[in-house]
């Protein structure tokens, strides 16, 4: 038996509606592994190949920056202990096109970690790889025409690929989405030869979908929810193989963690009286800071006994009148006008000054119109 372990886009380092979440990816990686661990231990006689199919960072910057230190920590060593301790494990990465952002022809992030870990992991950078051995063709982001990988899969011979592209057909959490500009839209039907390969694994859009009518060709969606449009269930996919055959359809296994719940909702909440505190209390492992109005302190305390006892926690108490009183203030201050605008203007040179004008004025009547609907 053959059980691969498909994800990609982990995306590590992004920030979402200026929001950092490092710390959800952390969970998400141990999510990840924790799968692996499950799988190499339910069927230890069965070949196991984990397979992350590229953007595995947000950005190629600097090595330094703090993603990275979690990619290396909380998941390369991990991964190489699990591999020592787990003789049916094999790990294939390849980088994708925002593992070379800003520009795509630059060198990959990726690059000195294929030549740091080359005895550990199957990686493709830049190149594409074949791995005669597990018959894996690894194809990083190259803007492919469907043609090219056709004719990579067709003279390789391999029985799984792995590659980083945008085909046509495609369904994003939000909607349909065209691929990138390339010759022609890429057809995945184009894209498969008439040999024997049993399975393509994806990186690039993050909705978990089948390709092609026989579903051999699958993305397996961003792990984690990146963008405010996205939708749970997110997680890995499992497929499953057998005397060189697929057993049944691949499955979708939810990171089921729920300070990963918890991110994902709190992402999505507006209102304050909206967000589950219970929920968030309940898993809370990491330290928590929180400016809040007396009105919120006291119906978090109402409904969670001794919330802010907690080690975990700390607040600040910050006095806001109420709305008919600060109506009054607003319509009695000639300042109150000048005051605000000033605050969008600051708030316009921090957040949109790196916009093109005609992209910045459209986010500012977005935002304005938002919070004004939101008092």
């Amino acid at each position: 038996m053959l059980i691969v372990l498909h994800t990609a886009d982990l995306h590590l380092g992004r920030n979402r509606k200026y929001h950092d979440y490092l710390t959800q990816q952390s969970f998400m990686l141990e999510g990840i592994l924790s799968q692996v661990v499950s799988v190499c231990k339910a069927h230890p006689n069965a070949s196991v190949y984990l397979c992350v199919s590229g953007d595995i960072f947000d950005r190629n910057q600097s090595t330094t920056r703090s993603e990275f230190v979690l990619f290396l920590l909380s998941f390369i060593e991990p991964l190489r202990r699990l591999k020592k301790a787990h003789s049916n494990l094999d790990v294939f990465l390849i980088d994708g096109n925002h593992d070379r952002t800003p520009n795509p022809d630059e060198p990959s992030v990726f690059t000195p970690v294929e030549k740091l870990f080359a005895k550990d992991f199957q990686m493709a950078v830049l190149s594409p790889r074949f791995s005669e051995e597990h018959s894996m063709l690894m194809i990083p982001y190259q803007g492919f025409t469907a043609s090219e990988m056709r004719t990579q899969i067709r003279d390789s011979g391999a029985r799984h690929v792995m590659a980083h592209e945008c085909l046509n057909r495609m369904q994003t959490d939000t909607g349909w989405s065209p691929p990138r500009n390339q010759d022609k839209y890429i057809e995945i039907e184009d894209v498969l030869p008439d040999t024997e390969v049993l399975g393509v694994y994806l990186g690039d859009i993050h909705r978990c979908q089948a390709m092609d009518k026989k579903k051999v060709c699958w993305y397996s969606g961003s792990p984690v929810t990146l963008d405010f449009g996205h939708r749970l269930p997110k997680g890995v996919l499992h497929h499953y193989f057998e005397d060189g055959r697929r057993v049944k359809d691949p499955e979708l296994v939810a990171l089921d963690d729920p300070r990963i719940r918890v991110h994902h909702q709190l992402g999505k909440i507006e209102r304050t009286e909206d967000i589950p505190w219970g929920t968030c209390y309940q898993y809370l492992d990491r330290y928590l800071h929180m400016v809040i109005t007396p009105e919120v302190k006291a119906e978090i305390s109402r409904k969670i006994d001794g919330f802010f006892q907690s080690k975990h926690v700390s607040y600040d108490s910050v006095d806001i009148s109420t709305e008919e009183q600060l109506e009054q203030e607003v319509s009695e201050s000639e300042e109150v006008k000048e005051h605000y605008e000033g605050l969008v203007k600051r708030w316009v040179e921090d957040k949109l000054d790196d916009y093109p004008v005609d992209l910045r004025d459209e986010f500012l009547q977005r935002a304005c119109k938002h919070f004004e609907e939101r008092g």
